[in-house]
């Protein structure tokens, strides 16, 4: 990307235009105007691409920033490692630990939320379990009385029955003793 090449004179001034009857030529002033106006449309397209490569060199150099930075961080690692490798092993181990907590937190966090949905789930098949059971019990109940209203009915029957056959067997003695 090259800088777009100047006009072909330096400075405009009146010398670059000769007189005419009431002023300047026209098409003297008109060819350096359209001159001026390309040179500015060239520059502003050159800085743009100025700007678009200043962007991309910002980001350039902000991701080489990270990655210095990563590779620094991990030559100190490497560093503390070779200096002391048992603090390396304690900072490992501690790490380990530390994430064996998590997990274990993670896990005992799921299994109190299983349990609580197991218990729930406990607790309403125990409850659909005895509404099934009083339903039940209700209707053996009705069963029950319909069957004692059957049978009283059918015992007040048999009374009225034996009573009615008492008082003829009780006549026909009579008869006979008479």
């Amino acid at each position: 990307m090259s800088e777009p090449q100047t006009l072909p004179f330096t400075m405009v001034n009146g010398d670059n235009y000769p007189r005419a009857l009431h002023g300047y030529r026209v098409e003297d002033v008109d060819r350096d105007v359209t001159a001026m106006r390309t040179r500015i449309d060239n520059l502003n397209q050159y800085a743009a691409q100025i700007a678009e490569q200043n962007t991309r060199l910002k980001e350039q150099l902000d991701q080489a920033a990270k990655q210095t930075a990563d590779l620094q961080a991990r030559l100190d690692a490497q560093s503390k490692r070779q200096a002391n490798p048992y603090q390396a092993l304690g900072d490992d181990a501690q790490h380990i630990i530390d994430t064996a907590k998590r997990q274990a937190d993670d896990t005992m966090a799921a299994a109190e939320r299983k349990a609580e949905r197991i218990i729930q789930n406990g607790h309403d098949k125990a409850d659909k379990i005895i509404n099934d059971a009083r339903a039940r019990l209700d209707k053996e109940e009705q069963q029950i009385n319909a069957k004692r209203a059957e049978a009283d009915r059918q015992a007040e029957l048999a009374a009225q029955t034996l009573d009615r056959t008492r008082k003829a067997l009780q006549s026909a003695l009579n008869g006979l003793k008479a």
